[in-house]
């Protein structure tokens, strides 16, 4: 007898698992090697394909009025809201030459994310752990596996249940994990049996993923987008300033990988991003200081189970600023997960608290200008696109019971034929639900970290927090202790901070910080006392 997991998607591509050497935890994967040749195959035609979109263009003012584009197009744009911080910085360093790179800051997850990669592995739980924060994967891979062009070149994610089929047969909620190392809830064996992912949406031949492939739309120069009709267009004109159509004239550009990542680079780091790629103005803001006044504007509404952090801050007196933090692995742990974070979550977990250097809001709020139907296939993909999740196995304290969230089940069928065989497949449309397992923890503990106010994270020893403070000309009497507490609002003001600032623990915290009856004087060389 022989088991075969596999999806309905890769058709005759199947993986066939001998059920004695499964028995024996020999699990042997026939076709390994060439499901991942197809997947790179898929991705290298991918970048080889160019979609043509018409600008509109102010002759005069040289800007860029609004573009004119189909589904394909629309696909592509709107994906960038799935995108995991942690994969955004690493797609734009990779396509950055090296002087641009090491000036191309999106907010603080640059710093964070250089953070992860030169942290020893000894600090992480399991070598898993440092693998999925150093390399996020978008929980819509398969989706946008789909796309005509597909700037994500991450390793689709494996997924794998318990070799002893009791348990996944028999058992109500069975275990499903991301990795190998990952222990069956029953029998405590290795999830090793690989199985497969099933898109749950029904795709029709040469269709678009989100959208219908024949659908039109206006892009404005700051990302708006809406329906492609007259009422929109003279709208668009109006907002523009534009009093003569004279002005204006077509002309067609090809998009291809090299420009779609400009376009993902422009969308975060500048308030026009098609004007910038067609003229390389690069208007790209640096930082942005957040207004005290709009910090009270969190809205917590979709946190829930947040458990509260405490963190020790080294505060200089003479100018209230925070210097850095001591915190433990928590602590930690909740800023390394923002690079597990999608960006469209992002926005969607700050609401109208949200800024940013770029426009990503914009987008992000197109999607309630869209109908389902007529532009979006299903009303599912619209909630898909407003409240993309992370990546099944990626995990983060701000991500308890959020208001829509995605289920992972198993199927099983029989065949009848001169050998009997099961198919296993990983879909949304058939039960029982799978119980999830993955790590609950990324950062190992206890340890206590240093971390700097463009959070730069490091271990954490009293020479270190010396050294530091050396470098930034504090004077020893200069400095004082605070502890503040973080709760939901203080997390969520801090993703905000990441997101438009490089200096994160000031612009995040500073606001929060206890009344002066809080403090207490932290000299790090305390006074010799004479003995009698």
């Amino acid at each position: 007898m022989e088991i075969v997991v596999s999806s309905k998607a890769a058709s005759s591509k199947e993986v066939v698992i001998n059920s004695e050497a499964a028995a024996s935890k020999e699990v042997v994967i026939s076709s390994e090697a060439a499901s991942k040749e197809i997947v790179a195959s898929s991705k290298a035609a991918s970048k080889e394909v160019d979609i043509p979109v018409k600008l509109v263009i102010d002759k005069e003012k040289e800007r860029v009025v609004f573009a004119e584009a189909d589904g394909d197009f629309a696909d592509i744009l709107f994906s960038f809201l799935t995108l995991p911080m942690g994969t955004i910085v690493r797609l734009l360093a990779n396509h950055s030459d090296q002087s641009e790179a090491e000036q191309l800051n999106i907010g603080n997850f640059n710093t964070l994310s250089r953070s992860v990669r030169n942290l020893d592995a000894k600090y992480f739980v399991t070598d898993v752990s440092k693998d999925l924060l150093a390399n996020t994967k978008n929980f819509a891979e398969y989706q946008c596996q789909r796309l005509k062009i597909n700037i994500d070149d991450t390793e689709p994610a494996d997924y794998f249940i318990c070799p002893n089929l009791g348990c996944t047969v028999d058992q109500d909620f069975p275990s499903l994990s991301t990795c190998n190392v990952a222990k069956c809830r029953q029998c405590r064996e290795y999830l090793n049996m690989p199985i497969r992912y099933e898109d749950e949406y029904p795709r029709e031949s040469n269709d678009g993923v989100f959208f219908a492939q024949t659908a039109s739309f206006i892009v404005t120069d700051d990302l708006n987008v809406f329906p492609n009709t007259v009422g929109s267009v003279l709208e668009i004109l109006d907002t523009a300033g534009i009093s003569d159509f004279g002005v204006l004239e077509e002309t067609t550009v090809q998009f291809g990988s090299h420009e779609i990542l400009e376009l993902l680079k422009y969308s975060i780091l500048s308030k026009t991003p098609l004007t910038d790629m067609f003229f390389g103005k690069k208007d790209i803001v640096k930082d942005i200081v957040p207004a005290p006044s709009s910090q009270c504007q969190i809205n917590t509404a979709h946190i829930n189970d947040f458990r509260n952090k405490t963190v020790k801050v080294v505060v200089q007196k003479s100018t209230k600023k925070i210097l850095l933090a001591q915190a433990a692995e928590d602590f930690v742990e909740f800023l390394f997960g923002f690079l597990a974070m999608p960006l469209g979550r992002i926005v969607t977990f700050l609401g109208e608290s949200f800024s940013s250097n770029g426009t990503v809001e914009n987008l992000h709020n197109s999607l309630s200008n869209l109908d389902v139907g007529r532009h979006f296939k299903f009303d599912a993909l619209r909630n898909f696109l407003l409240y993309p999740e992370m990546d099944f196995g990626s995990y983060h304290s701000l991500y308890f019971r959020v208001e829509w969230s995605r289920d992972f089940y198993y199927g099983s069928k029989s065949d009848c034929s001169e050998v009997e065989e099961e198919t296993f497949y990983l879909t949304r449309k058939v039960g029982p639900v799978m119980k999830v397992e993955h790590p609950k923890e990324y950062v190992r503990g206890p340890t206590m970290f240093l971390v700097t106010d463009d959070l730069v994270v490091t271990p954490f020893s009293s020479m270190s927090c010396i050294t530091y403070l050396h470098s930034l000309k504090v004077s020893p009497g200069d400095v004082e202790e605070h502890e503040i507490n973080i709760g939901p609002e203080e997390a969520l003001n801090i993703l905000r901070a990441c997101m438009i600032s490089t200096s994160v623990l000031n612009n995040g915290l500073k606001s929060f910080m206890p009344k002066e009856n809080g403090s207490r004087s932290f000299n790090l060389f305390p006074p010799c006392i004479p003995r009698n």
